[in-house]
């Protein structure tokens, strides 16, 4: 008898695994690092993708490319110290089903114009399934998140999302970031600027904007004391190119 009982628990968890209704699989974590480039990189809903690169002195890798419809950035440009090398991360989380052409850009940061150095990039493609429900590509308003890291970027958000910008501000007196270029038609402000502390603690400028209408629009800001005259150290620009496709969730 115990065998028998034995026999039928196992039948039935056997079941719960493979019938409707079972719990879903756990969401993975994949890493890929310097020596993946170009290598496809395949998700399902739900899964977290965390790229590591390794950052030489006087350089820092920046956001190019990447669909957040597809993939959400979650943690932008975290630096760590490893075996005497200096390796910045950034976090995504598949949200929709699509393949996101995922770029990175090693510039050369100093004083004039940024050099582009390197280019990172992985095809990272995000299917069905996972630990859901994630919301598909249009499937209903999310919020992106970017930061300093996130400068010279392209990004591609849906019909009615928000994009939030947060920009590292010194409280200086006099200084302050302003929003210098953008459509309002595409990306429409939700009120003025505030400074606020980011969740670590570090003061910042935050923009709020909702996609509204489909198109393409360059926003620019510029941190900067009008009154100072002539060459300014303190005077740094944030840019980024922001895609909104014609079709999708949101008003029309």
């Amino acid at each position: 008898m115990p065998r028998v009982i034995r026999f039928l628990a196992a039948l039935a968890f056997s079941l719960g695994t493979l019938l409707p209704g079972a719990p879903p699989a756990q969401a993975r974590e994949v890493v890929i690092q310097q020596f993946d480039r170009d290598r496809p990189v395949e998700l399902v809903l739900g899964d977290s993708l965390r790229v590591r690169l390794v950052e030489p002195p006087g350089t820092q890798w920046r956001l190019q490319n990447y669909d957040a419809s597809v993939l959400q950035l979650t943690d932008t440009g975290r630096v760590f110290e490893v075996r005497g090398r200096l390796e910045r991360e950034f976090t995504f989380q598949g949200v929709g089903r699509g393949t996101v052409p995922l770029s990175f850009s090693l510039v050369r940061v100093g004083r004039g114009r940024p050099i582009v150095e390197d280019i990172f990039r992985a095809p990272v493609t995000v299917r069905g399934g996972g630990a859901g429900p994630w919301p598909g590509p249009g499937g209903g308003s999310d919020t992106l998140v970017l930061t300093d890291s996130a400068n010279g970027t392209q990004v591609r958000v849906g019909r009615g999302d928000t994009v939030v910008v947060q920009l590292r501000t010194d409280i200086i007196k006099g200084y302050h970031w302003v929003r210098t270029r953008g459509d309002s038609n595409v990306l429409r402000p939700l009120g003025e600027p505030r400074v606020t502390r980011n969740r670590r603690g570090q003061w910042v400028t935050e923009f709020q904007f909702q996609a509204v209408n489909g198109g393409r629009t360059w926003m620019a800001f510029n941190f900067r004391n009008p009154r100072v005259r002539g060459r300014d150290p303190r005077v740094r620009d944030f840019t980024f190119e922001a895609t909104v496709p014609r079709w999708g969730f949101g008003p029309r």
